[in-house]
């Protein structure tokens, strides 16, 4: 039966967003700090809403070297990583986790397929099973949250990690090589499939609140420029103050790029009374959503299109050996075989 072709790209769009690439944030307890103040735990929840649909406008190059045309992409952000043997939920588990979809549901339930006569068929028989049973799409994205990383599959693994120090630190440069000796650097390094080819983005943030260190922040940056090259960016946020009341009617929509990005991510796990971005603007949110994209043109995709480029090129060495050893077995058989056979005619011969 052919679906209908908003039903195929809806389901496209889940899962390219299940399985979108995925890129390790680590930052130093300052940033921890100007992230509490948005109602954010970490520097990842920050950049989170901004790895939706990021607009990239570029053409890459497949495995073959064909072009194609990449209009927009995926990511997601994630603070830690472990190769963990995946066991699937039990029933007591699954039930719990469908009774909490069905309950964060609840204050909307609509039960279309539910008539005076009883279940309509035609309505449970729909393709687009959001439609009649909505919870069912809180459920599907919280089943995909608790997947954890394994060994016989990357779509779990960084292609990439993400640096970050406070412009407030004394030596930016010094803090950002001490995350490289983060725990969870060593665990991509040595049991994701990058095999230790890890590309390192370095972020420096300038906190708003910290007008002292503003004077400094450009001379902090051109440092960690120098050490690392390309790979690294300046970000300013929090400048939100009580002197600035024009941002006021932007609250809710700033706090709404968060609260929406939970729901689609997490749903479970929003907090639908906190407000997010407190210390925030609109110009901040436009710098975010910039800083990722610019992370994602320059440095991100560039390095995944090398990644394949080099396991199209392993793969391609492998067929080619096992080609040839093949082409080399088969010529000593049959070699062998039509010696063998002329040798007995020419016996027969005599």
């Amino acid at each position: 039966r052919v679906l209908p072709r908003q039903t195929l790209a809806h389901r496209r769009d889940f899962v390219a967003k299940a399985f979108c690439p995925r890129i390790l944030v680590l930052s130093t307890p300052a940033i921890a700090e100007a992230c509490a103040v948005n109602s954010c735990d970490t520097f990842a929840d920050l950049l989170a809403p901004f790895g939706h649909d990021v607009s990239t406008q570029i053409t890459i190059q497949d495995g073959q070297g064909a072009p194609y045309f990449l209009d927009k992409l995926n990511v997601k952000f994630t603070t830690d990583f472990k190769i963990e043997k995946h066991r699937p939920p039990t029933r007591a588990e699954t039930d719990e986790l469908v009774r909490q979809s069905v309950a964060a549901d609840a204050g909307e339930l609509d039960v279309p397929f539910l008539s005076e006569r009883g279940v309509d068929a035609s309505v449970v028989a729909a393709d687009d099973v959001g439609s009649w049973a909505p919870w069912y799409t809180l459920f599907r994205q919280q089943w995909m949250a608790t997947v954890p990383a394994s060994e016989h599959e990357s779509f779990m693994h960084p292609v990439a990690c993400v640096l970050v120090a406070s412009g407030s630190e004394e030596d930016p440069v010094w803090a950002l090589r001490s995350l490289q000796n983060h725990a969870a650097v060593h665990r991509v390094q040595t049991q994701s499939f990058s095999d230790g080819n890890m590309l390192f983005y370095y972020m420096l943030v300038h906190d708003g609140r910290d007008a002292g260190v503003l004077q400094a922040i450009d001379h902090k940056f051109d440092q960690v420029r120098r050490a690392f090259g390309q790979n690294s960016a300046l970000l300013k946020i929090n400048s939100s103050t009580d002197l600035i009341d024009a941002d006021a009617g932007d609250r809710g929509k700033i706090s709404g790029i968060w609260t929406s990005s939970l729901a689609t991510t997490q749903p479970l796990a929003a907090h639908p009374d906190a407000v997010y971005g407190g210390m925030l603007t609109m110009r901040d949110v436009a710098a975010i959503r910039d800083a990722v994209k610019q992370m994602m043109v320059r440095s991100v995709v560039p390095h995944m299109q090398y990644l394949i480029r080099v396991l199209s090129d392993q793969t391609a060495n492998q067929r080619r050996g096992i080609t040839g050893r093949l082409f080399s077995a088969g010529r000593r058989y049959f070699g062998t075989a039509a010696k063998a056979t002329s040798t007995l005619v020419g016996a027969d011969g005599d």
